[in-house]
């Protein structure tokens, strides 16, 4: 069963991001929108790891099959790491970061 915490459900969750996402930049939302999709679910956010070595945001990270590395928006290890793009913003791959499906 999902959690709802802090006032958030599913349609102001929808609403509030249908109307807010056209209007922002990536850069300027999407810290807002994890947060609320987090409270939507009933789970912690990345400020709940005070090391910001498991969960994070902008955590640093090599990317997949090179020697480059870059910021993944989001980073929880051994779960997930995300990179939020704007509808029609394109990655050079599908597989962005190392460990992309399970965060390492």
């Amino acid at each position: 069963m999902v959690r709802h915490t802090a006032g958030v459900n599913p349609a102001e969750f929808a609403a509030k991001w249908r109307e807010l996402a056209p209007k922002v930049t990536e850069r300027a939302a999407y810290q807002e929108h994890f947060r609320d999709l987090c409270a939507l679910v009933g789970q912690p956010t990345p400020s709940s790891d005070t090391t910001g070595q498991d969960y994070a945001f902008e955590k640093h990270v090599q990317k997949v099959g090179t020697d480059d590395s870059g910021f993944a928006d989001v980073f929880k290890r051994g779960h997930f790491a995300m990179e939020y793009k704007r509808k029609g913003a394109r990655t050079a791959s599908r597989c962005w970061w190392r460990g992309c499906g399970t965060a390492r």
